[in-house]
Order: C-alpha cells, then sequence, then structure tokens
C-alpha cells in the first residue's frame, strides 16, 4: 500500500487518473445474488450520491473565459495575466469533465431492473471513488492557479495598464476560487457516503487529505468573493473612485470592435474594451 502526504503528489493524481480511465462498461458482479442488504445499501449510496455530487464550478466564468479566449489570446498571449488565467480555465474544464450522473443514474436505474441481485464490482467502486479524489486534486491545483493568476493581474494593474481586462480577470478567478470552496465540501460529504465502497488500500487513508484539503480551502480568504464585485477589487488595488468610476464609464463606448458586453449577476450590463 502506497501512503500519500498530499493530494497534490503527481504520483497519486497518476494513480487515480489510472482508474478513471479503466472503462468499467459492467459495473455489476456477475453472480447473482438473493435479495440482500447489501445491495439494498448500495443502491442507497448510489441514490444519495446523486443527490450530493457537486455541479460544474463556476459554469458562468467558464463562458466569459471561453469568451475572452478568442479576444485575448493573440495580444495578449505572453503576457502572464493572461497566460496565468489561461491555465485557470484549463484546469477547470479538465475538472468540469470528471461527471458521474449520468453514470451513477444508469447504475441506479439497472439495479431495480435486476430486482436488486447484482451487487457492484470492485472496478466500478473503485473506478467512482478515483473520479471523486481526481476532482479533489485539480481543485487543488486549481485554488493555487487562480491565486498566481490574481497576482499576476495585480502586478499588471499597478502599471497603470489594462485595467478592465485585469479588474475583470480579477473578479473571474476569484469567483472560480469561491466556487472550489463549496465544490471541496461536496467532494468531503461524497467521500464520506462512499466509505462502505473502500476496497483498495491505497484509496482507504485519504480521507484525511480530503479533510485536510477542504479546511485549507474553508479557512483561507480572497480578495472578492463574486463575479460582479469590480468596485471592491478596485478600492483594493488602489483605485480612486473618481478612476473606477471614469473606467467603468469609459467601457461604455461602442467605437471599438475589439469589445464585449457583460450581463452581471445583478442583471446590469457593463461594456468591456480588450
Amino acid at each position: 500500500m502506497e501512503l500519500f502526504e498530499s493530494l497534490e503528489e503527481e504520483a497519486l493524481l497518476a494513480m487515480v487518473d489510472k482508474y478513471c480511465s479503466e472503462s468499467v462498461d459492467n459495473p455489476f458482479e456477475s453472480d447473482i445474488r438473493k435479495f440482500d442488504a447489501t445491495v439494498i445499501n448500495e443502491k442507497a449510496i448510489i441514490d444519495k450520491l446523486i443527490d450530493i455530487y457537486p455541479n460544474s464550478v463556476a459554469p458562468q466564468s467558464v463562458a466569459i473565459l471561453d469568451a475572452l479566449v478568442y479576444k485575448m489570446s493573440g495580444p495578449y498571449r505572453h503576457a502572464k495575466f493572461w497566460r496565468f488565467t489561461r491555465r485557470v480555465l484549463k484546469e477547470l474544464n479538465k475538472l468540469n469533465s470528471l461527471k458521474l450522473n449520468k453514470y451513477l443514474k444508469n447504475i441506479s436505474k439497472d439495479m431495480l431492473k435486476s430486482e436488486m441481485h447484482y451487487s457492484l464490482n470492485v472496478c466500478a467502486k473503485r473506478y467512482i471513488v478515483a473520479v471523486l479524489i481526481s476532482r479533489a486534486i485539480r481543485s487543488c491545483r486549481l485554488r493555487n492557479l487562480c491565486e498566481q493568476a490574481a497576482s499576476h493581474c495585480l502586478q499588471h494593474i499597478q502599471t497603470g495598464h489594462l485595467l478592465q481586462s485585469n479588474l475583470l480577470l480579477l473578479a473571474l478567478n476569484a469567483d472560480v476560487y469561491d466556487a472550489l470552496k463549496k465544490n471541496m465540501a461536496k467532494i468531503v460529504e461524497c467521500y464520506d457516503c462512499l466509505q462502505p465502497f473502500l476496497t483498495d488500500l491505497n484509496l482507504l487513508h485519504i480521507r484525511r487529505l480530503l479533510v485536510a484539503a477542504n479546511n485549507t480551502f474553508q479557512s483561507s480568504r480572497y480578495l472578492i468573493s463574486t463575479l460582479n464585485s469590480f468596485r471592491s477589487i478596485a478600492g483594493i488595488c488602489g483605485i480612486e473612485e473618481n478612476e473606477y468610476t471614469d473606467l467603468l464609464a469609459s467601457t461604455s463606448t461602442s467605437k471599438t470592435s475589439n469589445s464585449m458586453t457583460l450581463t452581471q449577476t445583478d442583471g446590469s450590463m457593463i461594456q468591456l474594451n480588450l
């Protein structure tokens, strides 16, 4: 059995990625069982997991970042604030691709069809746990990337150039960071639900790493917590109120083709010149 000291160890990611890549076409044992408590308990665990499995992280921010890729990858591809934000988007897409709901719903449906006579096999249980752990690992990576991207955005803001773009990127990174906190809390809840599933010795001790990572997430602080907190960012960056007002007012002009209109969570519109 290999013991890991941190969720950020490359060996752990390699192991769970291997498990995640192993196709489990038939998740059930081949031997028929009598109607017993084992299968009933497994069905209850699967159904609970369907209810609590985390949704996609920061989908609104992903949509905006996807649009910004087209606008900014050409002129700013070498700028650190953009390079690190692109890394956030790439890792976020990997995280959001780790979906289980459809797989779990099919298992639940097949259990009912078989009249609860077939138990889940070891490979299926390991696959479910591995996807969950992979989600936690990528969440930790994303937290670090968000912090690095924010640092580079702040450094560029201090130069007085590209204020609009960097304020937006800072807000997007903060939105992702805030969503990751909720995601990690859900992961720990899911893992606790799956404890009866755990048969692989390499995965048995991971809970303490998940709890430690979740504690780090919940106790950490970021500059802002919501996508529409541009005023808060401006204050943190030392931008005066009149400068902030002028900055947002300047975005209302429609003279350039390199612009984007965004709808904030409060329904207001912002036109950004990129």
